[in-house]
């Protein structure tokens, strides 16, 4: 770099320094110590020839006025030559003058650094105490000046090294304490040139003695403190590398095949201070590097530069002073600090840019510091700090990783090297550091941290902190980061997810040895970096207290390998094709995704049992609800170990306006294959479902188990549900339950039953009933309201219908012994064999009717004994009240208070308030007024009983006299239509 530009100063300063010194030794010599003129003649000149003398002919050409017996002076160190000299009152004038200076002692087998001092004008030495001077001592305030033109030449120390040395400039001043020029400056040194003007050296003294010799004496020397050119036009430097390559190496640091050229300009002075081993250079600095090639152009433009050396070499001319050109190229630069409003770093060579206000460089630790009180630019390749502070150390030998500190807000903005050219921008608050912690490497944002990709969103923290270890395997040097930490309000916002959290903590693990790649990867799908122009159809939104995720390390990336959720944990899958969906909710304390070998996800989700928080998953219209939420994508299996429980609430437009909510509950196990769902242990249902007429219908079931099927299998490997995925069917088992209610718009209860059975399934579709075991079933519902007609007979005896009395309610208790079926939809239900039932008024809705004997029958409540029993609701349209059928076959019996039946087939229609009996083997038979006589009142195919009559068909017998009256008190018709017709019978009044 600056080294062989400083010794070339270095040259320049001790050359003009030495001729100084020479010229007041030889002032004893060619001075009286009288101010009359010296009477000298041309043998006084004459000297003995000497090794020195004789290498002058090596030295100058032939012809040269110096070979031409000049007249000479000679000490150890060198050796005056002039031709002339005037004396003038106070001062000494010699024409033409040349110095030879040697690095080495006359005795030394070495011949060293010549140095040859050229003032065709002469020079002119000036002294207060001329008279004074003897052979011994010098003059006390000495003065002079070097006339003209003045040169300075070196040749090469050894053919082809270029490193000669040569100076040109004009009237030279010296007096005590320093050497100056106003004139112009110009020198070259092997391939570095310099020129300017305003040249200043200044001198400062040190006690210095030859060692040996006739010339041993002890004096007083000057040497060089420091050197100033107050205008510099330009100077070119050859360098050995780019000053803006990382450092190099002792054992790297030779000449490159191709030097570097750095041309230096500055509008204000370049000073070299041997004292500090510091060059500075002031006002509008230009550095410009370039190379024969044509393709460097690096360029640094500044306000102030200084460059700080290793220790320099003595400046002075006495004793040893080993002046070859070794020491000008062994400088070491130790450091280098610029100042400028701004300084201006361009260097394309190396992909660097720097802009700020101060730019320091700590060789000597590697360090390079940028610091501006508004905002420093730091630019390497796509990476750009934007920072008002930032300290860089540069890594060890064979590292590639440094450390850094950053402080105050500022921003990172860059482009990822793994091919996808996507930009990153990472912003803070606080600080940005890079540290070293054991074999790895930490980046931390501290404040407000913020890191931003073009395509794959960003996330943003009070902190973040990534763990990074340098790679070398295979020749192949990487930064290969191994974990992350975001801590406190943690933002994540990417086209697929969307999440909040206090913590993220993420590991990036080494590839397990032989582990086959996954046939799928769908966490890492979740995640993973969309197509420019492909929206991704699924969006999921994450919140809770933590996040922890463990990653493997792939070829090219990271693949997902499980995440943990802890702490309110709540996650949501919303498909952006239809954003008014209820989107797949996943909530609880824990969650743990984690995907297997083969590429199946494993899920588990934990509620807080301590703060009554279960465990939740929601998908379209179904919500699952336990402490422990399990799923295994492998077996398509969702299960719970535990008490828990499912809700079915379609929305208003697949469920046509209707309120059909549905509640499942367990307290031992459930699993869920994706088509059927089991449950076990107190299995409760409840659920509802609007009828044609308006009416709510509420159902709730207990049982020991239940199962339930839906009408489409749900794949849980897939990220979508299809469409049409409905509740199908219901099956209870093990001593079941069921309760039904209808309520109408405004609250008020219309019917209600009970039912106990072995099993029953439903059908949530349909809403068809299949009933298996024995059980029985308890019914009330509400009687229609008549208007009771002016005209009509109150006495008149109402044979079969408890709607009848005045009794606002109906009850009808069965119980059967093998099952049934029916439909909870339509209202009707029938049961199989031996079925028993007594149907009658009740008063309100908590009053039963027990099956009992005949004589403990109330007025107006009918028993029945069947193999089938069928009952339903006939009302149709908007009808608000219940209007029921009953059906009973196979041996029916009927008892009530009026009257005993017996029957193949039974039915009953409460709108026409008509009892019809109905024969099979035998004719169907009706006794009258407990009448309990092996005689019945009336046998007949068919036997009709309304209000008030009865009608016959194909009578077999029937007894008149039992009958009663007609209401005139007439006797009734003795001759009744033959067996076939039909003869009607007027109930006689009670």
């Amino acid at each position: 770099m600056l080294k062989r530009l400083v010794g070339s100063m270095y040259c320049l300063l001790g050359t003009l320094a030495a001729y100084w010194l020479y010229a007041l030794f030889a002032v004893p010599m060619i001075e009286p110590a009288r101010s009359a003129a010296l009477q000298v003649d041309e043998e006084y000149w004459q000297a003995p020839p000497s090794a020195r003398r004789l290498a002058l002919k090596t030295i100058f050409p032939d012809g040269a006025w110096e070979l031409d017996n000049p007249k000479t002076i000679e000490n150890r160190q060198g050796i005056l030559l002039f031709r002339d000299y005037q004396q003038h009152e106070g001062e000494l004038v010699i024409s033409p003058c040349t110095l030879v200076l040697f690095s080495e002692e006359p005795q030394s087998e070495s011949s060293g650094r010549v140095f040859i001092m050229q003032s065709p004008s002469g020079a002119v030495i000036e002294s207060n105490d001329i008279l004074e001077v003897s052979p011994h001592g010098s003059a006390t305030s000495t003065n002079g000046r070097l006339i003209g033109d003045v040169s300075i030449y070196s040749p090469e120390t050894a053919p082809g090294k270029n490193d000669e040395v040569r100076f040109i400039t004009r009237n030279i001043q010296i007096d005590d304490n320093r050497i100056w020029t106003t004139h112009d400056v110009w020198f070259e040194f092997g391939p570095h040139r310099g020129r300017g003007r305003d040249l200043f050296i200044n001198l400062t003294t040190v006690d210095s003695a030859a060692p040996t010799g006739n010339d041993a004496t002890g004096s007083t020397l000057a040497r060089v403190d420091s050197l100033e050119l107050v205008e510099v036009d330009e100077i070119s430097l050859q360098l050995q590398h780019n000053l803006f390559d990382r450092q190099l190496s002792a054992e790297t640091a030779t000449k490159s095949d191709k030097p570097v050229l750095a041309k230096i300009t500055c509008d204000g002075e370049f000073r070299l201070d041997f004292a500090e081993s510091k060059l500075s250079i002031a006002d509008n600095i230009s550095v410009t590097l370039s190379d024969e090639d044509g393709i460097l152009n690096d360029q640094l433009k500044c306000e102030q530069l200084s460059l700080e050396f290793g220790q320099l070499p003595a400046a002075h001319t006495g004793g040893d002073n080993n002046t070859n050109s070794d020491w000008m190229t062994s400088l070491s630069v130790l450091g280098a600090t610029a100042r400028g409003n701004p300084i201006v770093l361009e260097a394309p060579s190396s992909d660097l840019s720097i802009r700020t206000s101060k730019l320091e460089f700590d060789l000597t630790q590697g360090r390079i510091t940028v610091e501006d009180p508004e905002q420093s630019v730091f630019k390497y390749g796509s990476h750009q700090f934007n920072v008002p502070y930032l300290r860089y150390d540069l890594p060890p030998e064979q590292e590639k990783l440094g450390t850094f500190e950053a402080k105050g807000a500022g921003e990172y903005v860059g482009v990822l090297e793994d091919g996808t050219d996507e930009r990153i921008r990472a912003s803070w608050q606080r600080d940005c550091l890079l540290r070293k912690q054991d074999d790895e490497h930490v980046l931390s944002l501290v404040g407000k941290a913020d890191l931003t990709f073009s395509k794959r969103g960003k996330m943003s923290s009070d902190q973040l902190h990534i763990w990074v270890r340098e790679d070398a395997a295979q020749d192949q040097h990487s930064i290969v980061p191994t974990k992350m930490a975001a801590i406190g309000n943690v933002i994540l916002d990417t086209p697929e997810l969307h999440g909040q959290t206090k913590r993220v903590d993420i590991w990036i693990n080494e590839p397990r040895l032989n582990a086959p790649k996954p046939a799928s990867d769908p966490l890492t799908n979740a995640i993973a970096t969309p197509d420019d122009n492909e929206i991704p159809r699924n969006r999921y939104h994450v919140s809770g207290d933590s996040v922890q995720i463990q990653m493997t390390r792939q070829e090219s990336a990271a693949g997902l390998e499980a995440i943990s959720f802890f702490g309110n944990v709540q996650f949501q899958q919303q498909d952006r094709t239809a954003p008014n969906n209820i989107p797949l909710t996943l909530s609880g304390d824990v969650l743990q995704i984690q995907q297997s070998p083969q590429g199946p996800l494993n899920v588990l989700i934990q509620g807080n049992q301590q703060r009554d928080r279960p465990a939740r998953i929601a998908i379209d219209s179904v919500e699952l609800v336990g402490q422990v939420l399990k799923m295994n994508q492998g077996i398509n299996q969702v299960w719970i170990d535990g008490p828990g429980h499912l809700v079915h609430a379609p929305n208003l437009e697949s469920s046509n306006g209707s309120n059909d909510v549905k509640r499942l509950s367990w307290t031992q196990q459930m699993r869920f294959d994706g088509k059927t769902i089991t449950m076990t242990g107190d299995v409760k249902t409840r659920g509802g479902q609007k009828l044609e007429n308006g009416h709510q219908l509420n159902v709730g079931i207990t049982g020991g188990f239940a199962e339930a099927n839906l009408s489409n299998k749900i794949i849980f490997s897939q990220n979508a549900v299809p469409e049409d995925v409905e509740l199908l069917d219901i099956r209870y088992g093990d001593n079941v339950k069921m309760q039904t209610q209808t309520v109408d718009e405004v609250g008020l209860q219309h019917s209600a039953q009970q039912f106990q059975m072995q099993e029953v399934s439903i059908n949530q579709q349909t809403g068809d009933l299949t009933i298996l075991g024995a059980g029985w079933l308890r019914s009330v519902q509400r009687n229609k309201k008549e208007a009771v007609s002016a005209n009509s007979n109150s006495s008149q005896t109402r044979v079969f219908t408890p709607g009848s009395s005045n009794m606002p309610l109906s009850y009808v208790h069965v119980k059967f012994e093998r099952g049934g079926a029916g439909n909870l939809y339509q209202r009707f239900i029938h049961f199989d064999s031996k079925v028993a039932a007594i149907y009658g008024p009740v008063a309100n809705w908590q009053e039963k009717l027990e099956l009992t004997s005949t004589n403990m029958l109330g007025p107006n409540t009918v028993q029945l004994n069947c193999e089938r029993l069928m009952i339903a609701d006939i009302s149709r349209g908007k009808s608000r009240e219940p209007q029921l059928a009953i059906t009973a076959a196979g041996n029916t019996y009927v008892e009530s208070m009026q009257y005993t039946a017996q029957a193949a087939r039974l039915t009953y229609s409460q709108p026409k308030d008509m009892l019809v009996l109905e024969g099979g083997r035998e004719n169907a038979k009706l006794w009258l007024n407990q009448n309990k006589s092996a005689t019945p009142s009336a046998s007949a195919r068919k036997i009709a009983v309304t209000r008030g009559s009865i009608e016959a068909f194909g009578i077999g017998f029937l007894d008149l006299s039992a009958l009663g009256r007609p209401p005139n008190n007439q006797p009734m018709n003795p001759n009744p239509r033959p067996v076939g017709g039909r003869t009607p019978v007027p109930m006689r009044p009670r």
